[in-house]
């Protein structure tokens, strides 16, 4: 399964200009098929999510993020640590990922959540990081936007 980067782009495009409700929808539509992934389709689907990411607009970017991670905070604590875990290992194969990205204004935007949600994601998110051969390397790669948030929640 390859996936354009500029359909993946035009897809997060789509989701960020409907409405809250169909976006939610939507997003949680796309999760379930998510999960139901071989390996390899779930690395290469997150692989090019991140890529198209940065030719989102900002504003709309913020939007989408917050919404994604409160329909991804509704799914159970093993499905949410595997997103995260396949979201680590993507930024290790190529780190530069994350340099195109505005971390502060996704930091930002999962500051929004309420505080259950976002205890939730971060104690996944913790776990992702723990559970990977690599965690020093991982650690390292974090933005320290995220690296205040892991350590407050």
């Amino acid at each position: 399964m390859s996936i354009d980067p500029k359909l993946a782009g035009n897809v997060i495009q789509v989701l960020t200009n409907v409405p809250d409700f169909l976006r939610k929808l939507m997003l949680r539509n796309k999760l379930q098929e998510f999960y139901s992934m071989t390996d390899l389709d779930k690395h290469e689907t997150i692989s090019t999510a991140l890529n198209a990411l940065p030719l989102v607009d900002s504003k709309k970017l913020s939007m989408l993020t917050k919404t994604w991670l409160e329909i991804l905070s509704e799914f159970e604590g093993v499905k949410i640590t595997t997103m995260f875990r396949i979201y680590c290992e993507e930024f290790l194969k190529n780190s530069t990922i994350i340099e195109k990205l505005d971390i502060k204004l996704m930091a930002d935007a999962f500051s929004l959540l309420p505080y259950r949600n976002r205890k939730m994601l971060t104690d996944c998110l913790k776990e992702a990081i723990f559970s990977l051969p690599k965690t020093k390397e991982v650690v390292r790669i974090i933005p320290k936007p995220v690296l205040k948030i892991l350590e407050m929640e």
